[in-house]
């Protein structure tokens, strides 16, 4: 069956939620973003299913995941949290609309998002929503991750302990990622251990550490960032530079000065 635009404006009119989902699957590309679209208006959960289908096209996942977030509700925030462990060119843009959406309803995800955090560590395997069952041990770090990147878009201290306790973790992308988030929630419990991570052997976690300490502001982290700023590597002492700038005291920026 082809569709046209009145038929997707018809049938979103009537409600017609049923139609819609075989409009999402078996329509051209504006016929499957439109009905993608119009399914989150109405606002129905019968249209979860199709959406999480839709979420992996890179043609119709900005539109699924702004469906799932207007009809919200378990089954949604569920399948929202399970993209964050896409992979592929876009996914980092995927994530940040996805974290976006789970912070307009973060009452509801935090909980969700701190559970499956947290219960994947080590060798173990996190107990996911039915969709993510059976993911391979590098799919579930991509996952958890991409919630750690979540959980600091949504900059809720509630995050605070499961983020501190990943900032050793083993797995390098996961403890960057929670190094930003604790930044980002401000987390001054965070400071030490981020001083700490400034004398890191990887580069990355190094900068991170750096960009963290300036988004919390603590004048604990001046002097350990001073000496940062004589990194061997430039990207090091760049956002040494900058963190020391958003610090702002006069001994910080006495700091820059003297290098």
């Amino acid at each position: 069956m082809k569709y046209y635009p009145l038929d997707i404006e018809n049938m979103k009119g009537n409600k017609d939620v049923d139609g819609l989902i075989q409009a999402a699957k078996k329509g051209d590309f504006d016929i499957r973003k439109n009905a993608i679209k119009a399914l989150g208006e109405i606002g129905d959960p019968k249209a979860v299913d199709v959406l999480v289908e839709a979420m992996p096209s890179e043609e119709t996942a900005i539109e699924a995941i702004a469906a799932l977030g207007e009809i919200g509700g378990e089954d949604a925030i569920l399948a929202l949290i399970s993209g964050l462990g896409s992979s592929g060119r876009f996914s980092t843009l995927y994530h940040l609309h996805i974290s976006y959406v789970l912070k307009n309803h973060k009452e509801q995800s935090i909980p969700h998002l701190l559970k499956f955090f947290s219960l994947y560590e080590d060798e173990s395997y996190m107990k996911l929503p039915k969709e993510n069952q059976g993911l391979s041990r590098k799919q579930s770090l991509r996952l958890r991750g991409g919630i750690a990147f979540a959980l600091g878009v949504i900059e809720d201290i509630r995050a605070e302990e499961a983020l501190l306790v990943a900032l050793d973790d083993n797995d390098q992308n996961i403890r960057k990622a929670s190094i930003y988030a604790v930044g980002q929630i401000k987390s001054k419990k965070a400071v030490e251990p981020l001083i700490t991570a400034l004398k890191s052997k990887k580069r990355e976690i190094r900068e991170a550490a750096a960009y963290a300490l300036g988004d919390i502001k603590d004048k604990r982290a001046i002097k350990p960032l001073a000496e940062a700023l004589r990194d061997k590597k430039k990207q090091v002492r760049s956002e040494t530079k900058k963190a020391l700038e958003k610090i702002g005291t006069q001994d910080a920026l006495k700091a820059i000065e003297s290098v």
